[in-house]
């Protein structure tokens, strides 16, 4: 079973792949620095990098909240927050990825045992 959770959250990563295409205190802005729409937009924050991901490869709503509560539970606590903390680096953003990709796959594991696949 392929896990389109992982997927999109592996996009985040490509959405952001460098520095300069992830930004703080703003959720997707253009090459000018002006706020724009996900669609618009060349550097996001960590929200909106996991909103253009999902946007990009079709997530509904219930993907949308398995990817917060998976990215939530490898940060401890807000997306938002965590990204515009003046300590979090670009490099912590990936890892948060990272993490939020393993506990994403080891659910669908667990869905997939519970159900007898």
């Amino acid at each position: 079973m392929t896990n389109k959770i992982a997927d999109v959250l592996r996009h985040a990563k490509e959405v952001i792949d460098t520095p300069d295409k992830w930004t703080k205190d703003h959720y997707a802005v253009d090459a000018n620095g002006r706020d724009v729409s996900i669609e618009d937009a060349v550097c996001f924050c960590l929200g909106g990098a996991i909103g253009r991901a999902g946007h990009d490869m079709g997530a509904g709503p219930r993907d949308f909240w398995i990817m917060r509560l998976s990215l939530t539970s490898a940060i401890g606590g807000s997306i938002a927050s965590f990204n515009d903390n003046e300590s979090t680096t670009f490099e912590d953003v990936h890892k948060a990825l990272d993490d939020a990709i393993t506990l994403s796959e080891e659910r669908i594991s667990l869905v997939e045992i519970i159900r007898g696949r």
